[in-house]
């Protein structure tokens, strides 16, 4: 009876050494797949903030382009306003000189002129 339960404690004895090298494997399983999980994390950040600088730059060209557009249109539209105020300032004084002209003419008597 006693060989009977020795053969059994030497197959619990083996059990248990196979479960505690499983254990041990899979132990090491996880903490490899901890490592690779934080390399690939830490790849993943890397690139993010590779995008992220690549859109910050893209949004400055944008920025900078767009106050280069706005800078020549503000101009453009200085010397068109300018040059619109001469014209205006030019159309007054013939419609003044028109006026005085008229005025000029309605004072002469034109029919005592052709008699």
């Amino acid at each position: 009876m006693e060989e009977k339960y020795d053969k059994q404690s030497s197959k619990s004895s083996k059990q248990l050494l196979s479960l505690e090298k499983d254990i041990e494997h899979l132990k090491y399983l996880i903490t490899d797949q901890k490592n690779d999980q934080e390399k690939l994390n830490t790849e993943i950040m890397e690139a993010v903030k590779i995008l992220h600088r690549r859109f910050d730059n893209h949004l400055d060209t944008e920025v900078e382009f767009q106050e280069t557009v706005r800078a020549r249109i503000s101009k453009e539209c200085a010397c068109l306003s300018k040059r619109v105020t001469h014209l205006e300032q030019w159309k007054w004084i013939i419609f003044g000189g028109i006026v005085v002209a008229g005025a000029l003419l309605g004072a002469i008597p034109l029919g005592t002129l052709f008699k």
